[in-house]
């Protein structure tokens, strides 16, 4: 147990989500945003990666009431895509700064979206455990909306594309 909580803490100085949060669209759609800076020499790893490479950013969602899924998990950044020797294989992967949005449709008077992002992150030398950044989102939707049914979402994973370690300290 203290050997995952050391691995922990040193992961989260290398890499730091600077900014997670909801943003309204539009009346009947909200994103899902994670902002994150990484560290130089380091490097996150994007979505929909190859067989026997390293592990996709994702998004694993525990419940989600009154929303549903529109897309894909994005990635805005410059996203590079290089012949990576630890694996012998091209991937594709973000240096710097990478964010990753999902958006939804808003079904219901109010929405519940509660799950987590992993990545997973490498530098030239070694690679890290993949980390998860937890998240629980609410609101409300349009007021002619029907209230929100019970969940049927059981650990649904969503392609994303995360970031790697960063010299930003602390999140929001």
């Amino acid at each position: 147990m203290k050997k995952r909580q050391f691995l922990t803490l040193i992961f989260s100085l290398l890499v730091s989500i600077v900014a997670m949060g909801q943003k309204r669209v539009s009346p009947t759609e909200v994103d899902i945003i994670f902002a994150a800076k990484i560290a130089s020499g380091w490097h996150v790893y994007s979505t929909g990666l190859p067989a026997g490479g390293p592990n996709s950013t994702v998004l694993r969602l525990d419940n989600a009431e009154g929303v549903s899924p529109v897309g894909k998990l994005t990635a805005h950044g410059k996203e590079l895509n290089v012949f990576d020797k630890a694996f012998d294989m091209k991937l594709r992967y973000f240096e710097n700064s990478v964010s990753f949005v999902q958006r939804y449709k808003i079904t219901a008077k109010t929405y519940s979206i509660k799950g987590y992002l992993e990545y997973s992150t490498c530098n030239e030398e070694m690679c890290m455990p993949p980390m998860q950044v937890e998240f629980n989102f609410k609101g409300n939707g349009p007021a002619s909306a029907p209230a929100a049914a019970p969940s049927d979402v059981e650990k649904k994973t969503t392609d994303a594309a995360v970031a790697a370690p960063t010299e930003a300290e602390g999140t929001a």
